[in-house]
């Protein structure tokens, strides 16, 4: 693997990018809270069977460590947050036989224990884990998978209470978890089948569902607060909606145009990857910032494309103190790009 430093334009006036690393079958990317390493999962055989976590250093893109080689799926275009997240000194990963939680102290990585679960959120505001399970139920005289959602205690992955969501919301049925998302304060949850949101409000071991739910229309791409009363949607036409928790009712609408969207930590700007380009006919693609709540592009930041074949941003996310901003780009030859606030 080789690292090269890419020259920002004079447009960038945020970020200034540090890292470029070609990572052969790279399909997640968390950072450390403090934004000086990142946690990255990659292929490690062409066949796709066998999965390995590593500690990158962002200045140098150097491996720093090597957690767990094991069976397990993954892909860029998965909802990142849910699959590997780096949150304080804990960083869990989902691989085929479960989810993975390391103690991170002084750069030494502990394996504090496992689940066996696929999807997961940490919570932010407590010490929390949400997680989801499948339990076998008869329905109509059928026995079939029902999606559980779990709280957990983080420090000893003991439960605290679990969730059966109904199957259906005002005759539109929901196709199970696959998306979590903590509110800024820990008292509510998002859970999504990738087109229907709902809203759930956690006190302590009480689970409880509000009467609307958030209609996304088309696949859910990113989904986020922007205040405890405010959630934030892209789906995969790159449309930002607002909403209000309080009642589901749709605030704005702003289409970003892109292929990939992260939020920022404070919910001060969303990041948007600019569209598979073919680079005979533009030799330079862009990522996109935009200011919220009204989206207005605030930044662009160039990444070079290759001489043949089509590069697109396939993942994006930021450091939890907002001050690197890292992307996957390009499904042939994945390379992790690292930018650096200025």
């Amino acid at each position: 693997m080789t690292q090269t430093t890419g020259q920002v334009s004079a447009q960038s006036t945020r970020f200034q990018e540090i890292l470029r690393l070609p990572i052969e079958g790279l399909c997640a990317i968390a950072f450390s809270p403090d934004g000086t390493q990142v946690a990255v999962k990659h292929y490690t055989d062409a066949a796709r069977r066998a999965l390995e976590l590593a500690i990158y250093d962002v200045q140098s893109g150097a491996v720093q460590a090597v957690l767990l080689t094991a069976a397990g799926k993954c892909s860029p275009l998965d909802y990142a947050e849910n699959n590997l997240a780096w949150q304080g000194q804990v960083l869990a990963a989902t691989f085929e036989d479960g989810l993975y939680l390391w103690q991170a102290t002084n750069g030494t990585f502990e394996e504090a224990y496992r689940l066996e679960t696929g999807v997961f959120a940490l919570d932010p505001a407590a010490n929390r884990l949400a997680t989801v399970v499948l339990e076998k139920r008869v329905e109509g005289g059928i026995l079939e998978p029902y999606p559980y959602l779990v709280l957990h205690d983080l420090t000893t992955g003991e439960e605290i209470t679990r969730y059966s969501a109904r199957k259906s919301i005002d005759g539109d049925l929901f196709l199970g978890i696959s998306m979590l998302a903590w509110s800024p304060n820990g008292e509510q949850l998002l859970i999504s089948d990738h087109y229907v949101v709902r809203i759930l409000a956690v006190n302590g071991d009480e689970i409880t569902e509000g009467e609307h739910a958030l209609k996304i229309g088309n696949r859910l791409q990113a989904f986020s607060w922007l205040d405890d009363a405010t959630i934030l949607t892209v789906d995969r036409l790159s449309l930002l909606h607002t909403w209000k928790a309080a009642d589901g009712e749709q605030q704005r609408e702003v289409f970003l145009k892109g292929s990939a969207a992260a939020f920022s930590p404070d919910r001060r700007w969303v990041v948007v990857g600019d569209e598979a380009a073919n680079p005979n006919d533009d030799p330079e693609n862009v990522v996109k910032v935009f200011a919220l709540p009204e989206a207005a592009l605030a930044d662009t930041l160039p990444f070079s494309l290759s001489a043949e074949g089509v590069q697109r941003v396939l993942q994006l996310t930021f450091s939890a103190d907002g001050t690197h901003l890292a992307a996957i780009i390009d499904e042939s030859n994945p390379t992790l790009y690292v930018w650096a606030a200025r």
